[in-house]
């Protein structure tokens, strides 16, 4: 198989919430809970200075309101 570095996954998934939300992506992370993944989680920066996160689903692209 290939390997990706991370770095280059990390780009794609930025660049992917990015264009799902509008927004400029402040953190992005594996979300966990319980020691078991859960998603890939999105701090979005927002005109009003929040960051919001979402739960990234990488196959569509879609963001989805997330609070851990």
């Amino acid at each position: 198989g290939v390997v990706v570095e991370a770095s280059e996954m990390d780009f794609e998934l930025v660049a992917k919430a990015e264009k799902a939300s509008g927004e400029k992506v402040m953190a992005i992370g594996y979300e966990h809970e319980d020691g078991k993944p859960v998603g890939i989680e999105v701090e979005l920066g927002q005109a009003d200075g929040s960051s919001p996160s979402f739960l990234l689903d990488v196959a569509s692209g879609t963001l989805t309101p997330y609070n851990d």
